[in-house]
């Protein structure tokens, strides 16, 4: 197995692991610390899979939007995808106020 396929595979995994990690706290206020600390760990996976793109980023993300649930490897529905909208809007607000 190459050093790529393997590194993919690792990919599918730990999104796999956050989004299961996501949908047990979806019950939760999204300002709470455990959801920051996954909006946190999901921002960061984005940013080591698209560095300082923000336009494939955007496009990326509006595709998990617009056909959550359908997304092969990552499996997020609409619930997983609004909820962390929101988390991450506050995680950014945050900073900007620091």
């Amino acid at each position: 197995m190459s050093l790529q396929t393997e590194r993919n595979k690792d990919d599918v995994q730990e999104w796999a692991r956050i989004i299961h990690d996501v949908r047990a706290v979806l019950n939760e206020n999204p300002e709470s610390e455990k959801v920051q600390q996954l909006a946190e760990q999901w921002m960061k996976k984005v940013h080591d899979m698209f560095d300082d793109d923000h336009v494939l980023k955007g496009k990326m993300w509006d595709v998990i939007k617009d056909h959550s649930g359908s997304v092969a490897f990552y499996p997020m529905d609409e619930e997983i995808v609004q909820f962390m909208e929101r988390a991450i809007h506050i995680m950014y607000e945050r900073k900007e106020e620091e």
